[in-house]
Formats: C-alpha cells, sequence, structure tokens
C-alpha cells in the first residue's frame, strides 16, 4: 500500500465566532512512491516546522530516516535522510540556538537496532551523527529525545530482552560526546516502558510510561541520578500507562 507524510496547518482567530480554516496541505512522497510515515514534529526557533519520520528510497531497504524543514508559509527549507538498512526516526527536537536532534532506531548488516541521534543545525547541516549499541548487540531503539539548558540531548530509549523491556537513558553534549548511560531495569522481571521525556527549568528530567501493569513516572537529575519513582495503577485488573506529561509553572507534574 503507498502512503504519503501529509501535513495540514489549520489557523484560527481569537472571535467566538470565527471558523478554523485551512492555510495549506503539504505531502512528501519518497522517491519509490511507496510507505512513507511522520512521526513526530516540532517548532523551531523561526516558527519553521520540522517533522520527522521515515521515508523508503532504495528498492533494497525497508526505510530511512526522514526530516524535513518547512517555513510557516509551507514553503520547504531542506530534506535531510539518512541510510544504512532499515531506519527510522522517532523523535524531533529543537534547540534555542537553531539546532535539530533527530533519534530513532537503525539496522545495519552487522548489528541490529541501534540507537542513532543525529544532530542538524538550523539550516540543515549535519554537525555529527552517534550510533549506540550495547556489547550483546541487543535490541536498542530511540524513542524520545529533548534538549536540557545548555544544549545537551538526552534520549530515551528502550533495550528489548528475550521476555521484557529495560529503559534506556542516555546524555550527549553539544558535540556530541556521550555524557552517561543508565538503565533502568526492574527488580521483579516486569518489562518497563516509556513514551515520552520532559526537561525542567533545572534540567531535571521526568519520564512516564509504564512498569509491568502500573503506570510509571520518574524524576532524575542532571547526571542521571534517580530523585524519585512513583507507580500507579487504576484497578488490579487492567494495565495502566503514561502516554505524556508536563510540568505548570508550579512545578506540578501532569
Amino acid at each position: 500500500m503507498k502512503s504519503v507524510i501529509t501535513f495540514l496547518i489549520l489557523v484560527n482567530s481569537f472571535y467566538i465566532d470565527s471558523q478554523v480554516t485551512e492555510e495549506w496541505t503539504l505531502r512528501h512522497d519518497g522517491p519509490l512512491n511507496y510507505h512513507d510515515e511522520a512521526l513526530e514534529l516540532c517548532l523551531d526557533i523561526n516558527n519553521n516546522i520540522v517533522v520527522t519520520g521515515s521515508i523508503k528510497s532504495l528498492n533494497t531497504d525497508d526505510g530511512d530516516y526522514c526530516t524535513i524543514s518547512y517555513s510557516q508559509n509551507g514553503i520547504t527549507n531542506w530534506i535531510r535522510t539518512y541510510h544504512h538498512k532499515y531506519d527510522w526516526s522517532n523523535s524531533v527536537a529543537a534547540y534555542s540556538n537553531g539546532n535539530i536532534s533527530v533519534t530513532g532506531s537503525s539496522v545495519t548488516d552487522s548489528t541490529s537496532n541501534d540507537i542513532v541521534t543525529i544532530l542538524y543545525s538550523n539550516s540543515g547541516n549535519t554537525q555529527w551523527i552517534r550510533r549506540y549499541n550495547l556489547p550483546d548487540n541487543s535490541v536498542e531503539i530511540g524513542i524520545d529525545n529533548k534538549f536540557d539548558s545548555f544544549g545537551n540531548i538526552i534520549i530515551l530509549g528502550k533495550k528489548e530482552r528475550p521476555a521484557e523491556k529495560d529503559l534506556i537513558l542516555l546524555k550527549y553534549s553539544s558535540i556530541g560526546s556521550l555524557l552517561w548511560d543508565k538503565f533502568l531495569i526492574s527488580s521483579n522481571n516486569t518489562s518497563e516502558y516509556a513514551e515520552k521525556i520532559l526537561i525542567d527549568a533545572n534540567d531535571n528530567i521526568f519520564l512516564t510510561g509504564s512498569s509491568g501493569s502500573n503506570l510509571l513516572l520518574i524524576k532524575m537529575g542532571s547526571n542521571g541520578e534517580i530523585i524519585f519513582n512513583k507507580f500507579y495503577s487504576y484497578n488490579s485488573s487492567g494495565s495502566t500507562a503514561g502516554k505524556d506529561l508536563c510540568i505548570d509553572n508550579a512545578g506540578n507534574i501532569y
């Protein structure tokens, strides 16, 4: 089945009786006219819309990273792809100096899924590419990424074991040095999975997801130390999971 990446921009004024109007719609169709998918977007410092996901660009591969920057008027600023064998980008983030980071997963002929993180300048120039592969050649996938106040990049990922999943946190400096990696492994052999991370004004790291059948919320310091972890279960018979989170001006977490 063929699909294309489609972006729809809607604008609404502040008048109560006004209607939402469509400003523009864009489609990006990869070179093979095949399956293309957008997975996340963000606004950069200039209010450009930066979208990341995957496209199929070669008959011999299953997908490539694809990141596109659009102006507010829907003009394509740049398109960047990353190709190995089977690659997809899950997350995009923007920093105050204009840099753009993306992370996801990439497979090579010699490794299984690795977490690949790419830093672009605001004009789309590649600053660096980092591949994270554990010695046991296990499956690692980048899920989300955010910048802290110093331009460091915190990556949320997962490691898949035969029966469970473990959380991985990576922190890269602005020049691509790996500052630390942390593993969050349950003591009772349940799977941990997280969807989103958030960085507060003090560079503390929050993440939410699930641990077994419970909602999971973790707060970590800027050096990766755990400050607290909280679990919540709605009832004993079902599963509960956090999908996203935000912090208000008083520091409350939702």
